[in-house]
């Protein structure tokens, strides 16, 4: 185990100190490393922004975190409220309307995050300006995909 997390803990270092602020305005990491603090480790050119409800009593560990270009204002964005570790929402607002960008980690046993997302877009229902990107680690499948 500790030779997977520090594999991990390497790769998200290599990804801070390869991927170009130039070039990428977001990245999205599911199952980050996360120190003792149970915080991911940042740089000046990202913002992280961590499932809302981590670091709150009872939330589950967060595996998925955003980590937005620092050249993007905080005002053209806002985080999403969705009560699970394993998801982190933010809308992006401007003159086309606005982005959904869902970063979600779907467990192998149970769909709790898909329930999640599915109640929060019942009770957030999107508009026809409202586009949606879903990006993450889908791991839950049909049975019959395993044939």
């Amino acid at each position: 185990m500790a030779t997977e997390c520090s594999q991990i803990k390497l790769a998200q270092q290599d990804i801070l100190n390869t991927a170009s602020p130039e070039k990428w305005d977001i990245i999205a990491i599911q199952e980050p490393w996360l120190n003792y603090l149970n915080n991911a480790r940042g740089s000046a050119y990202w913002r992280i922004l961590y499932p809302s409800d981590h670091l709150l009593d009872g939330a589950s560990c967060s595996r998925s975190i955003l980590m937005i270009n620092t050249n993007i204002s905080t005002d053209a964005y806002t985080q999403l409220h969705i009560p699970s570790g394993d998801i982190t929402a933010v809308r992006f607002n401007g003159t086309f309307g606005s982005l959904n960008l869902f970063n979600i980690y779907n467990d192998c046993n149970h769909n709790d995050s898909l329930t999640a997302l599915t109640s929060f877009l019942r009770t957030n229902p999107p508009s026809q300006l409202d586009h949606m990107l879903w990006l993450g680690d889908l791991n839950r499948h049909h049975p019959l995909w395993e044939c």
